[in-house]
């Protein structure tokens, strides 16, 4: 009998022991295996393998987020004092698509960690806190602590917000004052006046969003500037009569000013010029084709009589050359130029005519011949792109690698092209279907858009076979005007 006890005792203890191992035969990875793990001393797996293990599962996407959860709790029970992990952690913050309620547990454990660096990086997945009550909480942790170098990416985030009121506005105010140590205004204020910070455009948004255009002018008029913008804001209003309402805008007159007064001038007096014979009113996307004309005596002197029947000659000495079936007609919004040319700006008629003369001469047609040739190989619709120049009393222009290929149906422009189109003429998009035909006449909605928020004039070439194209000029304003059919250079 006592055998018969000694033998059910010792199973249960092996029994006991082998249940163990099976619990520990791998990482832990909740926090009840990690207490168990705790409870029996094991000593087969040390707390940073266990630490490192469960930062790798909190990070991987693959997995279920409760799982991901578990894990976190796992890194929090062992109180992970291990500035490894806090990077790491912070990047899957910082990732808008990583689930809300495990970026809002993380958030809450780095704060508790006092990392050194968690203010860069709490700063920067602000942007992606698209959940109210996430940005709430990163936003109160900012005000709490604030870090100027963060300064910037709240400036950018607030230009985007719709609301002018409220508790949300009132945070962005508060950080405002806690990073720059003066009050919200004062604050936007400095950060215009200096050429280190890195949402100058952003602020100059925040501030028309929020204070009267006469005020607001009046602040700019009498700060001592020091920053290139502000420098060049002081300029264009007192010359050109011109204050920017956009960070676009206000880019396009730092780009502009850093030729010089002497550059500009022409451009102020030309425009004075045309205000008082033609009730021009200027605009920043003017200046770059002003400035070139102001400089050409002879360009100069054109009359707007003289622009609109030179460039209505050479538009109706054009063939239609687009096939007669109603696929090829223009669509409503597109307009002849009969009908447009008394509406359209001097600036937009001299773009007009420039154009026009452009795609008259050869450079161009056999560069976009050529380009449709090799990627046509490839692809069953071209999309090209560019800019155009005022260079030497003529038109020019440069096509552009695309910034990013979405479809062969839409031409993207790339970061170096935006930038540059500041300081040029108009862009231009040249569509090619099956053997250099496209069916749809004129600008999609899409290239419509990217002239109103580029505040750009555009040029839409259209591909009708056999060498020859459609030519649409249109403006940010909505006006897409027909320039007519384009036959072949050697016609």
């Amino acid at each position: 009998m006592r055998r018969l006890v000694l033998c059910t005792a010792l199973a249960a203890v092996m029994c006991s022991l082998v249940s163990c191992q099976s619990q520990f035969s791998r990482v832990p990875q909740t926090p009840a295996e990690l207490k168990l793990h705790i409870d029996s001393k094991s000593q087969e797996f040390t707390f940073r393998s266990i630490s490192l293990h469960n930062l790798k599962r909190v990070m991987d996407k693959s997995l279920p987020v409760e799982k991901r959860l578990d894990s976190l709790h796992v890194l929090e029970q062992l109180d992970a004092n291990n500035v490894e992990l806090y990077p790491s952690l912070a990047m899957v913050l910082g990732d808008g698509q990583s689930p809300v309620n495990l970026r809002r547990e993380i958030l809450t454990y780095l704060i508790q960690t006092n990392f050194p660096g968690l203010g860069d990086q709490i700063s920067a997945a602000l942007p992606t806190a698209n959940d109210e009550g996430l940005r709430v909480a990163i936003m109160d942790w900012l005000i709490q602590n604030p870090n100027h170098a963060s300064f910037a990416q709240v400036v950018k985030l607030w230009a985007m917000e719709k609301r002018t009121s409220g508790d949300m506005e009132n945070r962005y105010r508060q950080l405002a004052e806690h990073s720059a140590g003066a009050p919200w205004d004062q604050a936007l204020f400095g950060a215009l006046n200096s050429d280190d910070f890195a949402a100058r455009g952003s602020a100059l948004e925040i501030l028309q969003a929020r204070m009267s255009p006469e005020q607001l002018r009046s602040r700019i008029a009498n700060i001592v500037a020091r920053s290139e913008s502000m420098k060049a804001m002081q300029y264009f209003s007192e010359h050109f009569g011109f204050f920017p309402h956009t960070g676009r805008e206000l880019m396009a007159e730092v780009i502009a000013s850093r030729n010089g007064p002497s550059a500009l001038y022409p451009a102020s007096v030309l425009a004075f010029q045309w205000q008082g014979q033609y009730g021009y009113h200027f605009n920043i996307r003017d200046v770059h084709l002003l400035a070139k004309l102001g400089a050409d005596d002879a360009r100069k002197q054109y009359t707007r009589q003289k622009l609109s029947a030179d460039l209505l000659a050479s538009v109706r000495a054009r063939k239609l050359l687009r096939p007669s079936s109603s696929e090829y007609a223009l669509p409503g919004k597109v307009l002849t130029l009969d009908s447009q040319i008394e509406s359209l700006s001097m600036p937009d008629l001299w773009t007009a005519y420039l154009a026009d003369r452009l795609l008259n001469q050869p450079q161009l047609r056999l560069a976009l011949d050529a380009r449709a040739d090799k990627e046509g190989a490839h692809a069953q619709s071209v999309q090209l792109g560019g800019l155009v120049v005022f260079d030497q009393g003529r038109a020019r222009a440069s096509i552009y690698p695309p910034g990013e290929r979405r479809s062969d149906a839409a031409y993207t422009a790339s970061p170096k092209m935006v930038q540059e189109s500041a300081d040029a003429m108009c862009f231009f998009i040249a569509h090619f279907g099956p053997d250099k035909q496209q069916k749809v006449l004129g600008p999609s909605e899409r290239e419509v858009t990217f002239a109103r928020d580029y505040n750009l004039s555009g040029l839409v070439l259209t591909g009708l076979g056999q060498a020859s194209l459609n030519a649409c000029f249109f403006t940010p304003g909505g006006a897409i005007v027909d320039l007519g059919d384009y036959p072949p250079i050697n016609q």
